[in-house]
């Protein structure tokens, strides 16, 4: 059930509808309000239709007709994130398109008389609606002795009204109306035996045809880029749990990098698995850092990061989220580094902060009891298939191993040694990430079980997706008995 209260009532807009008689006011609301929707439909762009797909000389039968359906399904998928458009704006627009139709059919209250009655403390309110003179209803509205003469006398002065509308179910009702009075509301329910408004049934179509809206209804899972993102979808059913003070949460998610490649779907990843975080385990906005993209600049990392630890208390839990390129250093044993959205590859040794060892150094040296690492990031030199370091021969280095605290700390990593860290194309995800808000969503808080859920799932993933030379097996280091 919602509420709407007409708090500004537009009547500016002159539609015939209003002044037409052979319509019922269910009717012409119906039509208004579709109208309106329809107006705002009309501002979404439309993928443009495919252009006559024509063989190319040079082109084989079978390479053409590849062409051609890849064209097709390309343009069904901008077709399909078009109606959900669409339709994600009829259901959001809907309420105030209603509210301008009410406001032009119905028009302003008016109160045309106030008599109050002492002994109740009520008054007794006759009222009736700009568009609605030939009608009039009898409202009552309890007002404190002390407050009814000058309630009554400066009634024009000091008191607003506002009707208010239900819409239950499809069905608009007039539920009640509020009278604003030294900064107090005081309301006046409205009845069937009350109400000069008739119950209206709301029954505007969609602009979808019923086809479309089943095949959109089959893949609601597609983000606005065609991917089947279902991690939105879980983590809207997901309870919201009870916010713990002693949890920390930090979270960098660099896409695109300023000096080299950039990481697909990075940005998605890290948004949604901060938000996973905060709600599945109870982490507070203000013990959240969030560095996305320019955000995560080499400043702004060491800034917030020693800010953070510097809030942190005994028996406080960190997690720390990095999905960004790892650089070896080939002259320094390959030491990894996390590389910032400012700094160019080349030169990241120059910096000591950011060798991973540094930050690992860091978070477990903290007053905090417990900390769990998760790095979708391999340091390896490469990503996607593709290797990041100008100089360096195509095989891929072998990151130096890093010690930690096993007692406190436990570590989460993408993949092994040579191993890349892979995008999830179908899911618009990074692929460690995907699985681990997979698991976290379905319930699981045990690292060992988080680990042993992802490790399957990320394997058998690339092997699908991409074959056995781009496998990817995520890592556990440390104590594999915390809980999340």
């Amino acid at each position: 059930m919602r509420r709407i209260i007409f708090i500004f009532l537009s009547i500016s807009l002159a539609v015939h509808l209003s002044a037409t008689t052979t319509l019922s006011d269910a009717e012409k609301i119906n039509a208004l309000v579709a109208h309106f929707i329809q107006d705002e439909v009309n501002k979404i762009p439309k993928p443009p239709e495919i252009d006559k797909v024509v063989k190319d000389e040079f082109e084989t039968t079978n390479e053409f007709k590849q062409r051609k359906n890849k064209l097709v399904k390309e343009h069904d998928y901008q077709m399909l994130i078009y109606n959900k458009k669409i339709r994600t704006m009829e259901l959001e627009y809907e309420e105030e398109a209603l509210k301008e139709a009410l406001s032009i059919i119905y028009g302003l209250p008016e109160i045309l008389s106030l008599n109050y009655n002492a002994d109740e403390k009520q008054f007794n309110v006759n009222y009736t609606f700009k568009n609605l003179k030939n009608r009039q209803g009898l409202l009552k509205v309890t007002i404190p002795r002390e407050y009814a003469r000058e309630f009554k006398s400066d009634f024009d002065k000091i008191v607003t009204v506002y009707p208010e509308f239900v819409l239950d179910n499809r069905e608009v009702v007039l539920s009640r109306f509020i009278f604003n009075y030294k900064n107090s509301q005081f309301y006046a329910n409205v009845t069937n035996n009350n109400s000069l408004i008739n119950n209206i049934i709301l029954s505007v179509n969609s602009s979808i045809s019923e086809k479309e809206l089943s095949k959109l209804n089959e893949t609601h899972l597609l983000d606005e880029n065609g991917k089947a993102d279902d991690i939105p979808v879980l983590l809207n059913k997901v309870l919201e749990k009870k916010i713990d003070k002693k949890k920390w949460l930090f979270v960098i998610g660099i896409e695109e990098y300023k000096y080299t490649d950039d990481i697909v779907y990075a940005k998605n990843s890290a948004q949604l698995f901060e938000k996973t975080l905060k709600k599945v385990y109870g982490i507070s906005k203000n013990n959240t850092y969030l560095l996305i993209n320019d955000n995560a600049s080499y400043a702004q990392i060491k800034r917030k990061l020693l800010r953070m630890i510097n809030n942190v208390k005994s028996g406080d839990s960190i997690y720390f989220y990095y999905n960004g390129h790892g650089i070896p250093i080939p002259n320094n044993n390959n030491e990894p580094y996390i590389l910032p959205y400012d700094m160019e590859p080349e030169f990241i040794q120059e910096e000591s902060f950011l060798k991973l060892s540094n930050i690992y150094s860091l978070l477990s040296k903290s007053q905090a009891s417990k900390v769990v690492v998760f790095v979708d990031s391999c340091f390896s030199g490469g990503v996607d298939g593709k290797n990041i370091l100008k100089g360096v021969a195509s095989s891929r280095l072998v990151p130096k191993e890093i010690d930690i605290d096993d007692k406190k700390m436990v570590v989460m990593s993408a993949g092994r040694k040579t191993q890349f860290s892979n995008a999830y194309e179908t899911k618009g995800h990074r692929l460690f990430t995907y699985y681990l808000m997979k698991s976290m969503l379905s319930g699981e808080d045990k690292i060992s079980e988080i680990y042993k859920n992802l490790y399957q799932n990320v394997k058998d993933a690339t092997i699908q997706e991409y074959g056995p030379l781009r496998l990817q097996e995520p890592t556990l280091k440390g104590n594999d008995k915390i809980s999340l």
